[in-house]
C-alpha cells in the first residue's frame, strides 16, 4: 500500500535555487520542492530547451508530473483563482491559505506572464532572484508535493 506524506513536513527549509535561463523557473522550483539538485533534475527534461516558434518550450505540466512520479513524488494541483460577481478573475493570499494553509508548494503565478515559484510555507522563493511576499504575486495554481512511500 502506498502512503502519501508531505515532502516538506520534517525537512529543513530549502535554499533558493536560481534559474539559469528564461525557461527554467519550473525546474528550479521543483529542485527546491524536492530538495534535489538542479543538475540532477535537468536530464529528466530533455524537451525543455527545444525551440517552438522561436521560443524555448520550457516544462509542461505533463512532464512535471511524469518526472515527479518517476522520482517517487506525487504532485497535487490546486487552482487558486477566484471569480468575482463582475466576472473579474483574481486571487488573494486569503484564498490561497484556505486551500493549502501553510503547506509548502510550487506556485504558478502571473508576473505578468506565467512563472513558477516555490512557497516554503511562509515566504516565496523565486528562481529569478526576487525575494517577495506572497501578496506581491497574482496566484494561479499550486502544486503540492508529496513523497510516495511503501
Amino acid at each position: 500500500m502506498s502512503i502519501l506524506s508531505s515532502a516538506n513536513q520534517l525537512s529543513s527549509p530549502p535554499e533558493l535555487v536560481h534559474g539559469r535561463a528564461d525557461w527554467d523557473c519550473t525546474l528550479a522550483s521543483l529542485s527546491m520542492a524536492l530538495k534535489i539538485d538542479y543538475d540532477v533534475l535537468l536530464p529528466h527534461f530533455p524537451q525543455a530547451t527545444k525551440l517552438v516558434n522561436g521560443v524555448t518550450r520550457g516544462i509542461g505540466d505533463e512532464e512535471l508530473v511524469r518526472v515527479a512520479i518517476h522520482l517517487g513524488y506525487a504532485l497535487v494541483n490546486t487552482k487558486i483563482q477566484v471569480q468575482d460577481d463582475d466576472g473579474e478573475v483574481y486571487s488573494t493570499f486569503e484564498d490561497f491559505l484556505k486551500l493549502i494553509h501553510r503547506q509548502p508548494a510550487m506556485l504558478a503565478v502571473n508576473v505578468p506572464s506565467r512563472h513558477m515559484v516555490y512557497w516554503d510555507g511562509t515566504k516565496i522563493l523565486d528562481p529569478w532572484g526576487r525575494v517577495g511576499r506572497i501578496t506581491d504575486y497574482m496566484l494561479d495554481e499550486a502544486w503540492i508535493v508529496f513523497k510516495i512511500s511503501s
